[in-house]
């Protein structure tokens, strides 16, 4: 009886941990594993089960989990092999197109490593400190790509790139889980104060992007053009860089926010899952391990990405906007478009909405600013001056989700809706001149 009351406080222990880092990091890159997953066939054959039907105690070995974990995933086990590949392409002087979707690909499963060693570690904390473990490393493809691609001083795959994260969540990510959840049920409720909370600092974040933008504009029109022209990194830079620095204090309200305060915004009644079995896991050396040999290595695919875009842009005929804006962001989002999926499917909407809009609202309140501080360190002109039609879609976007998700409930033409808005960008950043 005390053994099965123990087991109870270790589950009920290891979901509160994961309900914390779903409901900061937004972008919880392994929830998908534990939302989709209907049964327990691995866990229960990773837990060493005596004849009486009792668990033994002694720890699974840190091997013995990992190659279980690449049976749980064999799609990403088998992107494996696009790591020594995309090295070997960008070496080698490959086609500029093998080398980017080679270093693609690698990107998955990567992310997907770092997201489980994130996940292990953040098991061995308290729930504050596995959420900002998981805030802090949910997003850390992209922040990678950014730093990398500031290092080549292309700053359009930058701004394209964040931009490309937020839109990809709000519309496809949502829109799809909206869209898979509604045919199955005739319609979707769920709160909308998380979902408020995070549409209302979205339009914070694109008030920071466009006002730079719309400044720069008005002056260049009021003054004289080669003027402006001499002063656009005087004028537009420190209002970047201070602007950044707002931003990041009131992510940090935000964390503060979600965790303390009123954490019962982002909170589900998961009480279906309060009798499920822990999952083996590594141990938290072997996960830092993990987390630190994947980050280097993820680096390194990055920059090979990175250096890539102008030649495969240049050979496709393709605008850098739109590699940054719908190729590059989706892999980080990758993750988030499962983790959707599967939640929308046990009818978990808050959870999902929690995921996606959670996720936009940390890449524009916490890695936009990140890119420009970065470029800051790096002597980089990296600032809030966005492309107008990049602002414009953003804009259009954050007012079109926050009339989506305001009554709290959604049907399956909502996801329609939202899907339709993202292919339409989409083609726009498709068609657009290379040259822009």
């Amino acid at each position: 009886m005390s053994q099965a009351k123990s087991n109870s406080l270790k589950a009920a222990k290891h979901w509160a941990k994961l309900r914390a880092a779903v409901r900061v990091s937004g972008a919880f890159k392994i929830a998908g594993r534990e939302a989709g997953r209907g049964d327990r066939d691995t866990t229960k054959a990773l837990l060493a089960v005596d004849e009486e039907g009792n668990k033994d105690d002694a720890p699974i070995s840190n091997f013995m989990v990992t190659i279980e974990r690449i049976k749980d995933s064999p799609v990403n086990s088998v992107m494996l092999l696009a790591v020594p590949l995309g090295i070997l392409a960008a070496k080698h002087g490959w086609a500029p197109w093998i080398v980017f979707w080679l270093n693609f690909c690698a990107l998955i499963p990567l992310s997907a490593f770092m997201g489980m060693a994130t996940e292990d570690i953040s098991s061995y904390t308290s729930e504050v400190t596995a959420g900002l473990l998981n805030a802090t490393f949910g997003n850390v493809v992209e922040m990678m790509v950014a730093v990398m691609a500031l290092y080549h001083r292309d700053i359009i795959v930058v701004q394209s790139t964040l931009l490309g994260s937020i839109l990809s969540n709000l519309l496809f990510v949502l829109g799809s889980c909206f869209l898979y959840g509604g045919l199955q049920t005739s319609e979707l409720n769920f709160s909308s104060k998380a979902g408020s909370a995070c549409t209302s600092l979205l339009l914070l974040a694109s008030i920071a992007l466009v006002l730079p933008t719309s400044m720069y504009n008005v002056v260049r029109g009021e003054m004289h053009e080669s003027y402006v022209y001499e002063s656009e990194d005087e004028l537009i830079l420190p209002i970047s860089r201070y602007t950044s620095v707002v931003i990041f204090v009131i992510y940090l309200q935000f964390l503060y926010f979600q965790l303390v305060s009123h954490k019962d915004y982002f909170q589900e009644d998961d009480n279906d899952d309060d009798g499920e079995e822990e999952e083996a896991k590594w141990s938290a050396f072997f996960a830092t391990c993990v987390l630190a040999t994947t980050s280097l290595i993820t680096a390194f695919t990055a920059d090979y990405l990175v250096d890539s875009i102008h030649g495969y842009a240049h050979d496709m005929n393709l605008s850098k906007s739109f590699i940054g804006l719908i190729l590059v962001a989706s892999v980080g989002n990758i993750p988030e478009f499962y983790v959707t999926l599967m939640v929308a499917k046990n009818n978990k909407m808050d959870l999902a909405l929690t995921i996606a809009v959670g996720s936009s609202c940390q890449m524009a309140l916490m890695v936009t600013p990140f890119a420009v501080l970065s470029g800051w360190l790096m002597d980089v002109n990296m600032s809030l001056d966005f492309h107008t039609l990049q602002i414009i879609c953003l804009l259009l976007a954050v007012l079109t989700v926050s009339s989506v998700i305001q009554g709290g409930i959604a049907t399956y033409l909502h996801g329609s809706l939202l899907v339709g808005s993202y292919i339409i960008i989409g083609m726009m950043f498709f068609f657009l001149p290379q040259e822009i």
